[in-house]
């Protein structure tokens, strides 16, 4: 079950079940955060992961999160265009980037390494592949 509390001027819906992640979403109204809660409860009965715009109120793309990585990075440790790591997320961003974060699965993540093996990638870059989506 939601809890809806007041924080401040705004209100906050947590949602915590067994065997799930925690969702916390903020609104400035009550009735938007018990509608949220809603949803998303309804969303973990029916199928176990609320999809991300339940979430975070729309589709969160893989690639928009690389781009926020390759960003993030810009300001400590560049990424170099010539580097393995540069290389390693443009085909995360090829082979899944148009995937929802909040429903990526194992079976995404094999069919993923799939195509890397087909294209010729050996078991360690599709491992090194695999850990990079993972930072």
């Amino acid at each position: 079950m939601a809890s809806v509390t007041k924080v401040g001027e705004k209100w906050r819906a947590l949602i915590r079940r067994k065997g799930h992640p925690t969702y916390c979403r903020t609104f400035r109204l009550k009735v938007q955060a018990d509608a949220w809660a809603r949803q998303v409860e309804g969303d973990i009965e029916r199928g176990g992961t609320p999809a991300a715009q339940s979430v975070v109120g729309r589709a969160l793309l893989l690639k928009e999160v690389i781009g926020v990585y390759r960003k993030l990075r810009e300001g400590s440790r560049p990424i170099s265009d010539s580097s393995t790591e540069h290389y390693t997320l443009n085909h995360l961003v090829d082979g899944l980037g148009e995937r929802d974060v909040m429903a990526l699965n194992a079976q995404d993540l094999v069919g993923y390494a799939t195509m890397r093996r087909d294209e010729g990638a050996g078991p360690y870059t599709i491992n090194m592949d695999i850990s990079k989506l993972g930072t």
